[in-house]
């Protein structure tokens, strides 16, 4: 889940910079904040070429990410050529210069990453990369090159495994502490698109640093200056589900019918993917089973697809309905992939529970980890204290979960003791490939509790025991955090 809400905070951050101009500027960024892009689309005719260019890209780049529409995809490419060209007629001396074409060639990259063409979204980062290092030289002070340095710094800082040809390329890691502050520094003192920063802060803060509560700081801080919009209600109801607050969450997503209702709103598939997820959490499969098949119908692309197409078996699964379950399963398998860790996650074990209708215990660990993720945290533990009466009858693959869960659910409760128990437990059960990432994962939440507790060093040897583990379920995931938890010790 955690890539989903990188994609649109990406589709966010690429983007830059108050005479007459100046001021029809900043109300085609207002619009693009609020994702009100006919708005912005049609007071393009008054910019100059540049910025007429830069944002007909930009408002294109923004529905196919939003959307993963093929036909925003050929849009931009028929506007790319020019865009690039009347960017690159303005003068050295003009600080919008390298920072539009960082920018442009940014978000090229992500697009092509994201379908799978690794030689042009090396190529074009390189070129994303070289400009914006220019305005570090020609303009260090500028908001928008501290924006950009900070984006690059964050997002570079923890690149798993997989995707270390990024950094390859760039010849250059990133360091999370430097863009934190170059991101602060702009999202205060920015006078172009300052509230991106906030949204690269909220997802350093979230999806690096597993900080959920502090990165919804930023978010509510954004909010009180511009006012609500889907995007930023959209992430912090993300926000609110990684800190185990689904019920605020939902509170947030019932606002689709006001955003999807609205003609000058894009509405965002990926809304209904995530209520889905929020519905199922609470047990409300009837419900989730709606949404998931909404964004499954509405979505254009492979992003999550599998995901929501598994979570649709697996709400028929948990609902004593294994024979439509088995469809859903089915398509899984058969269906394009994204590569997002939890769609390989989700095709892998569609695949098992296709074979086999899983075991009473193997559906109860299902439903203590989407209660525990909810932030019901007294039903999750019914749950497993029921499985425990009988722990002798469970296979060692269902003690690890059954140990993980529990590790969870207390260290949400900050009960330490009995987390840190728990997941030395599950990491030395013996246990088969299928439940082998909680193994690795205990070992990270094993750190992060010592971290709170005062015990960096010990803390730092548990997060190098987690990147000891290969070949598991949320590798990327994992790894991203891990080295992130390291360099800020």
């Amino acid at each position: 889940m955690r890539n989903i809400y990188l994609i649109l905070l990406l589709t966010c951050c690429f983007v830059g910079f108050s005479t007459p101009a100046q001021s029809l500027r900043i109300q085609v960024e207002a619009d693009i904040e609020k994702f009100h892009l006919t708005a912005a689309s049609q007071k393009l005719s008054g910019l100059s070429n540049e910025d007429n260019g830069f944002y007909k890209v930009n408002i294109a780049v923004y529905k196919y990410l939003a959307s993963q529409d093929v036909a925003y995809f050929t849009e931009m490419l028929e506007n790319w050529d020019n865009a690039i060209s009347q960017v690159e007629k303005l003068p050295s001396t003009d600080a919008r210069k390298h920072a539009y074409l960082s920018e442009l060639y940014g978000k090229r990259a992500l697009i092509e990453f994201l379908r799978g063409d690794y030689v042009k979204a090396t190529l074009h980062i390189r070129e994303s990369y070289t400009h914006i290092q220019s305005n570090k030289n020609l303009f260090p002070n500028d908001a928008s090159t501290q924006k950009m340095l900070g984006m690059y710094n964050v997002v570079l800082s923890g690149v798993p495994q997989k995707y270390q040809w990024v950094t390859n390329t760039l010849g250059y890691k990133g360091n999370l502490q430097t863009g934190i502050k170059q991101l602060k520094n702009a999202a205060q003192n920015g006078e172009i698109m300052r509230w991106e920063a906030n949204f690269v802060l909220y997802y350093a803060h979230k999806s690096m640093m597993s900080n959920a509560k502090d990165a919804i700081q930023f978010l509510i801080a954004e909010q009180n200056i511009s006012g609500e919009s889907i995007v930023t209600d959209f992430f912090l109801a993300s926000g609110y589900m990684g800190n185990y607050q689904n019920e605020k969450a939902l509170t947030l997503l019932s606002k689709r019918s006001k955003y999807k209702s609205d003609a000058a709103v894009f509405f965002i598939p990926f809304w209904d993917y995530v209520m889905g997820k929020s519905y199922y959490f609470k047990e409300d499969y009837g419900t989730a089973k709606t949404f998931f098949a909404n964004f499954v119908a509405q979505n254009k692309g492979s992003i999550y697809k599998t995901d929501a197409n598994f979570r649709l078996g697996m709400s028929c699964l948990l609902s004593n309905d294994y024979a439509t379950a088995k469809t859903y399963f089915e398509k899984v398998n058969n269906a394009k992939r994204s590569g997002f860790d939890e769609d390989e996650y989700a095709f892998a074990t569609s695949k098992r529970f296709y074979a086999a209708n899983p075991s009473n215990a193997v559906k109860a660990l299902f439903r203590a980890r989407n209660l525990c993720d909810g932030g019901y945290w007294t039903k999750s533990i019914g749950v497993l204290d029921n499985l425990k009466q009988n722990v002798s009858a469970l296979s060692s693959e269902q003690k690890t979960e059954m140990y993980y869960r529990y590790g969870r659910v207390y260290q949400a409760q900050q009960n330490w003791t009995a987390a840190k128990t728990n997941y030395l437990m599950c990491i030395d059960e013996k246990t088969p490939a299928s439940s082998l990432y909680m193994q690795p994962y205990s070992c990270f939440y094993i750190g992060e509790v010592l971290k709170l507790q005062g015990f960096k060093d010990e803390a730092r040897v548990y997060y190098k025991k987690a990147l000891v583990y290969k070949d598991y379920s949320y590798q990327s995931g994992l790894e991203n955090k891990c080295k992130t938890a390291i360099s800020s010790l």
